[in-house]
């Protein structure tokens, strides 16, 4: 019982995590951004998108990063 709890209790902490990254790597596109990497916030978004195929405004952020391409 007791290994079963923390399975769970395991499982459930690692897909908060997950759920939580996305946002990771649309904070460091915008900081890139800001610093004028705009190669590097490009790959920051992109992979903000994969992992959160619907978050617009990381495609909007890449969006305006390319344009300074």
């Amino acid at each position: 019982m007791k290994l079963k709890l923390t399975l769970i209790l395991t499982f459930i902490s690692l897909a908060y995590c997950n759920a939580q990254i996305h946002e990771v790597y649309y904070k460091m596109g915008r900081e890139n951004a800001n610093k004028l990497k705009h190669s590097a916030a490009i790959t920051d978004f992109t992979r903000a998108i994969m992992l959160k195929p619907d978050y617009a405004d990381a495609y909007i952020a890449r969006g305006i990063s390319e344009d300074f391409l």
